[in-house]
């Protein structure tokens, strides 16, 4: 959701300037609050519209704006330990800046929406007060002592008795034309926007200047109606004590009084001037081009590839066992660092398999996370995810386990026999005798492993004696000698 608001932002942003820079002085009171209307519905459209365009340029600002799906990725994952294989390390919680400003977006969310509730709250209970008639137009018109400024929210009038009393006519008449008009209507819309662009400065100037509209509005209207300006204009003086605080309404002393004088006694502007409003056209499409969601790349993926499955995970080619051996291969103890430890490198599967962004989700020091980094970036392309039927970017991470001093080929129970025998085992969990598919099965003191099938099931030339190490995550680590050539059974209890 917090990529949306920023994209919708975007577009309000953008149009709201055109209409600031070139429209706001017009005498188009009607069309420009139309205007404004618009823009508040684009910003709320336009990010969810597809396109074709591709939007890989701005990913150098740090904004992932291809919005697609995305797989998080729970299998096994592979720990390299300087060219061997060792034990999973524990999960670590991490908070990037991503889900930070996430939970304070939503936060603002949170909080605007309350406060719109209790001044909407504290409105109803106003308006319940006073005394109450209607006005001829089904309008219900409520007289409250006290109240300094007149005001109206959808067919409710709210003014004091003084008003009522002296300025009857010229209040009713303006009030009126504020809920003929249904510009409370306009506000809740406003209102929605606000809640979700809270964070940006331009939708509070947008509403600034919708308020003012309506006031123009009302203004003209009253004019049209044969009232007295320069009576009208004292009256606007006097009742300039103070906005009201509720939500959606439309208040009599609007704060921008000097703005509705000079518009009252304002040369209308000609009818050429509209011209100026097509402006808007190669704005709308700018703001399509850099918020709309780009779905066709993934679907012309999709024409050439023969999906059996809904849901599947990314892939190393060939498996789990060929990125083991790539990366007992390729992975290099960096020169001059002294520190162990394990890296968490996150990186994305693209709908190619490319790998693209890998980050550090967990540093020990610069050069082993520079190593971590490179042998990411050095991995041939994978087999990419499926979500729903379709290829989508998946999120992968890969922990790296670094220590500096080389493990000793065999153990001291290596030593019992020299003789080689290829065992052929099963391993199992100890509870549901279910195979354990992808369990790290090692020599233990060797960097010589291999990985369970999809059966569970393994194969390694060891020599009598020897003890083999069998880990997954969030199991046990078992250790078992090796006496005999039976096939073994090796169940494996969970944490």
């Amino acid at each position: 959701m917090m990529m949306y608001a920023i994209y919708s932002a975007m577009v309000l942003a953008l149009l709201y300037w055109v209409f600031f820079a070139f429209l706001s002085q017009e005498t188009f009171h009607r069309l420009n609050r139309i205007t404004l209307l618009l823009i508040l519905a684009f910003s709320l459209i336009l990010p969810v519209l597809p396109h074709s365009q591709d939007f890989s340029f701005l990913e150098v600002l740090g904004i992932n704006l291809v919005n697609v799906p995305y797989i998080n990725t729970n299998r096994p994952e592979i720990i390299v330990e300087n060219a061997s294989v060792t034990e999973q390390i524990k999960p670590v919680v991490i908070w990037s800046w991503k889900e930070i400003a996430g939970l304070a977006y939503l936060g603002g969310v949170l909080l605007y929406i309350i406060l719109f509730i209790y001044r909407t709250v504290l409105l109803c209970v106003y308006l319940k007060q006073g005394l109450r008639q209607t006005d001829g137009y089904g309008n219900t018109v409520i007289l409250i002592p006290g109240c300094k400024s007149p005001f109206s929210i959808l067919k409710y009038i709210v003014m004091s008795v003084e008003d009522y009393e002296q300025h009857q006519i010229p209040i009713l008449l303006h009030e009126q034309e504020h809920i003929r008009q249904f510009h409370s209507l306009d506000l809740l819309m406003l209102s929605v926007v606000q809640c979700i662009q809270w964070f940006n400065p331009f939708v509070w100037l947008l509403g600034r200047d919708l308020k003012v509209i309506h006031e123009y509005e009302a203004d003209k209207a009253m004019l049209d109606y044969g009232v007295d300006i320069k009576n009208y204009q004292y009256l606007l003086v006097n009742k300039c004590n103070g906005p009201s605080a509720y939500a959606m309404v439309n208040g009599f002393n609007h704060s921008q009084l000097i703005s509705r004088i000079i518009m009252l006694n304002k040369k209308r502007s000609k009818s050429t001037a509209m011209v100026r409003y097509f402006i808007f056209l190669p704005m709308l499409l700018l703001s399509f081009v850099l918020t709309a969601k780009p779905v066709e790349q993934v679907k012309e993926v999709v024409k050439f590839e023969e999906i059996d499955v809904s849901n599947t995970l990314p892939e190393f080619p060939d498996g789990a066992k060929a990125m083991m051996q790539f990366i007992e291969k390729n992975l290099k103890y960096p020169e001059g660092c002294d520190k162990e430890g394990s890296v968490i490198v996150q990186f994305v599967v693209d709908v190619d398999g490319s790998i693209k962004s890998p980050v550090i989700a967990r540093s020990i020091d610069p050069l082993l996370d520079a190593e971590a980094i490179r042998l990411v970036k050095s991995m041939p392309n994978w087999r990419p995810g499926v979500q729903d039927g379709k290829l989508a970017m998946s999120k992968y991470t890969i922990p790296v386990h670094f220590r500096k001093k080389e493990p000793e080929a065999i153990t001291s129970e290596a030593a019992v026999s020299n003789e080689l025998m290829k065992i052929e085992g099963i391993v199992v969990d100890a509870d549901t005798r279910e195979p354990i598919e992808g369990a790290v099965v090692k020599l233990d003191g060797s960097s010589k492993g291999t990985v369970c099938s999809a059966n569970g099931t393994f194969s390694l030339e060891v020599q009598k004696g020897q003890t083999l190490v069998f880990l997954f995550p969030a199991y046990k680590t078992k250790k078992v000698v090796i006496q005999d050539y039976k096939k073994p059974t090796i169940p494996l209890e969970k944490e």
